[in-house]
């Protein structure tokens, strides 16, 4: 009979599962990441740079020239050539976007070299037996240019960073050149002819060409917000030029040359 009752009441109240509910969690919004950062400094806005060096190569100034002497043709011939020698070479520039920018230098250039010349003179009381005379003489070679650059700056560590850039080269260059002789004709016999002197001449010619060349900064110490350190410099510049040197005597030449030099340098 209890087996009975107990069945009616596990009919008649059916058993309640109650289910575990887990807490909520807070969701969280998905945010950006940050953006990478450069491995390189950015570059500094402005830049001088002061440097000594050298500039290397040479040039032929040579020329030979034809006169009339006693109604027959006489011959002046030089040969002469422009040498390397010391540079001094000052600019700056500034960075106007990016790491693209602007720079202007100014770089001086000066050597001597002796011009060898030599000739022949008509004889004046025989027809075809000229006289040999040559000597040598003391030229300057000065160049002065002003290189304008299109830059492109290339930081590689807090201390060092590199320049790059190209652009066109305005050049004004002072050469010396053994235009003519003053002789003597030796009598009684004139077979032969002495130099009394030379006449050397400084032309003056101004002439565009282009350069190319980079710079290498390294930071040695930090004052007054400005970084302070030394510099490398390499720049190739060529420019073309004419040398008029009178009664219709013309030397093609050229200015500039492979360039080097370190010095100081300053970023800001």
């Amino acid at each position: 009979m209890r087996k009975c009752v107990l069945l009616a009441a596990l009919v008649a109240c059916p058993p309640t599962f109650v289910s575990a509910q887990t807490p909520s969690q807070p969701q969280t919004q998905p945010t950006k990441p940050a953006p990478a950062k450069s491995p390189y400094p950015e570059p500094a806005k402005w830049f001088a740079n002061v440097n000594l060096g050298a500039q290397a190569g040479s040039q032929d100034l040579g020329r030979s020239s034809d006169f009339t002497l006693y109604d027959e043709p006489a011959l002046f011939e030089t040969n002469q050539s422009a040498e390397g020698g010391f540079l001094f070479d000052i600019g700056g520039g500034g960075r106007l976007y990016r790491n693209y920018g602007i720079g202007v230098s100014y770089a001086a250039f000066q050597s001597s070299a002796d011009t060898t010349f030599s000739g022949r003179l008509p004889h004046p009381l025989f027809f075809d037996q000229p006289r040999s005379f040559n000597g040598t003489a003391g030229v300057d070679h000065k160049e002065h240019a002003v290189h304008v650059q299109a830059l492109w700056f290339i930081p590689y560590t807090d201390k060092i960073d590199f320049t790059v850039g190209i652009g066109p080269s305005f050049f004004t260059v002072k050469q010396g050149f053994a235009r003519s002789i003053s002789f003597s004709e030796n009598p009684p016999d004139f077979n032969s002819v002495t130099v009394d002197g030379v006449e050397v001449v400084e032309v003056k010619e101004s002439g565009v060409g282009f350069n190319v060349g980079g710079t290498m900064n390294y930071a040695i110490t930090r004052q007054w917000g400005t970084d302070i350190g030394a510099n490398v410099m390499l720049r190739y510049a060529r420019g073309s030029l004419k040398f008029a040197l009178g009664a219709g005597q013309t030397v093609e030449g050229s200015a500039g040359g492979f360039q080097f030099g370190a010095g100081i340098g300053v970023r800001f």
